[in-house]
């Protein structure tokens, strides 16, 4: 019952500190001042058994913090105990006590998705407040490294704009390779990263004039009832609007129309 009660006063301590600490952020990182102002929202925090709960409000880039409950949060983030939110909300937390309290129910979020979206964003950018990306090269550029799927590159980007990827070539500082030792033989692949060919033409498929850039829907296709695959390859260039669903299309605003080849 004590370990209980010191795990709430300590839950209770961090939900207090947490303006501050959003505000200390955002003072640092102009990304944190960005989001910030992105959205206006009412995140409420809480423990199940309703011994602990606060919630936030942001408006215009400003927070404040009230303690209780609120009528109707936009966001409302529910953790089965107060061990279980400490340990999720700590600067370092471990994934797979993350993952676990996720996959089990530990953890619930209601209400707004794109508002739930928005304060996850927003912690993570807390978190990483003050942090420098990229190491500076010589020639002026800034090298990156990116996994995608097709291997692990590096990326050298000067003003905005990708200039070349390549392998990663590890060095003195990373994890030494494997190595094997058989009949009198040392096997150890060379220290470089072996990605994919297409993901060394990434640069391409970014900068390429064919690359689509809103989304696509197929002439007369219903997925709830006529599909019409007599017309398939012909299909309309869409935008979204904000706050509509891409499934189906039938909520798309059309911009224009093309013919393209299956």
């Amino acid at each position: 019952m004590m370990k209980l009660t010191l795990h709430t006063l300590a839950l209770t301590a961090l939900l207090r500190a947490l303006p501050g600490i959003i505000k200390i952020a955002a003072r640092r990182d102009k990304r944190v001042r960005d989001h910030l102002v992105s959205s206006d929202c009412v995140v409420q925090i809480r423990l199940r058994d309703g011994s602990c709960a606060r919630h936030y409000i942001f408006r215009r880039g400003s927070i404040t913090a009230r303690s209780g409950t609120h009528k109707s949060p936009d966001v409302d983030m529910v953790f089965k105990t107060a061990a279980v939110a400490l340990s999720m909300m700590r600067p370092d937390p471990d994934y797979a006590v993350v993952i676990d309290a996720l996959k089990n129910f530990k953890v619930t979020a209601g209400g707004q998705d794109k508002q739930t979206v928005w304060f996850g964003e927003l912690m993570n950018k807390v978190a990483a407040a003050g942090w420098k990306a990229g190491t500076p090269m010589k020639d002026g550029s800034t090298r990156y490294t990116a996994l995608t799927n097709g291997g692990p590159i590096f990326v050298y980007v000067a003003g905005g704009k990708i200039l070349r990827t390549t392998p990663i070539d590890l060095d003195s500082t990373d994890a030494p390779s494997w190595t094997i030792r058989a009949r009198g033989r040392t096997f150890t692949p060379r220290r470089q990263a072996v990605p994919s060919p297409h993901a060394l033409s990434l640069k391409s498929l970014v900068y390429s004039d064919k690359r689509i850039l809103t989304p696509l829907k197929r002439v007369d296709f219903d997925p709830h009832g006529a599909r019409n695959p007599q017309n398939r390859g012909g299909i309309l260039r869409t935008a979204v609007s904000p706050g509509t669903s891409r499934s189906g299309g039938t909520r798309h605003s059309t911009l224009s129309a093309e013919k393209s080849a299956a």
